[in-house]
């Protein structure tokens, strides 16, 4: 696919939404170092259910679980090792809402990862979805070392950048044990400031950052998207900025 362009998916029916969700994922994550995928359809007998896990490194800690939903067209949930404790070991990446006609969601790839917004479910074939609502980011964190790992962050909040619910966001990699909660609000001076202003995303708990993923600390108000600050292209979402890269 190709990279530095938000793709927008409007209004596809419930009878075809996984389906179509689970093309665009594969599709959005082949060709990252360390992901695979694993396809699993239903049995007859019913003792096996449709799903697909999208492993997000190597040894296959982190993952993204797609399923389908009789209550919400489908479901989207980030898992970091085998534990079942919810808001520990997975949370839930998607929109609980109702099930509804169609089902609408962006998502984008740089060279430096990949992002994609929370699911919207409606009855309109139309649903226009604002990049702020880009809450899931996969790309590359830097030990203090010099390794290279994969990791995960979610936004819980779509756009709030100055909220006070806590935490407002989960961070994850292959080397945590188990989600790291951040209290984004804490870390935001706010948004209604004349220029954008960015920090390297970073782990509070382990000695690692981001080289490509970036922090707002201040934004202009609703600047989503494909945005320049510096000479420099990002893809702005929910609290963070994606850089962009050249096209190959």
């Amino acid at each position: 696919m190709k990279n530095n362009e938000v793709i927008r998916r409007q209004g596809y029916s419930a009878s075809n939404g996984y389906q179509k969700l689970t093309e665009d994922f594969t599709e959005l994550f082949t060709g990252f170092e360390g992901v695979s995928i694993e396809k699993t359809e239903a049995s007859e007998d019913g003792t096996v259910t449709d799903q697909v896990k999208i492993f997000l490194d190597k040894n296959k800690k982190m993952y993204l679980l797609i399923v389908p939903s009789s209550d919400t067209i489908v479901r989207v949930s980030f898992h970091l090792g085998n534990g079942t404790k919810e808001n520990e070991s997975w949370i839930y990446v998607d929109q609980r809402a109702n099930k509804a006609d169609k089902l609408s969601y962006n998502f984008v790839r740089t060279p430096y990862g990949a992002a994609f917004s929370t699911l919207v479910n409606s009855t309109a074939n139309n649903v226009s979805l604002s990049d702020g609502y880009l809450q899931s980011y996969f790309t590359t964190f830097e030990t203090n070392d010099g390794r290279t790992v994969n990791g995960f962050i979610y936004c819980v909040l779509p756009k709030e950048e100055t909220s006070n619910y806590n935490p407002t966001s989960y961070i994850a990699t292959e080397e945590h044990d188990i989600l790291e909660g951040v209290e984004l609000a804490k870390c935001f001076l706010g948004n209604t400031a004349n220029q954008t202003v960015l920090v390297n995303a970073s782990s509070y708990t382990k000695p690692m950052v981001c080289n490509h993923l970036y922090k707002k600390v201040q934004s202009e108000d609703n600047k989503y998207g494909l945005v320049e600050l510096n000479n420099r292209k990002f893809i702005s979402g929910s609290h963070y900025c994606l850089e962009c890269g050249e096209e190959e």
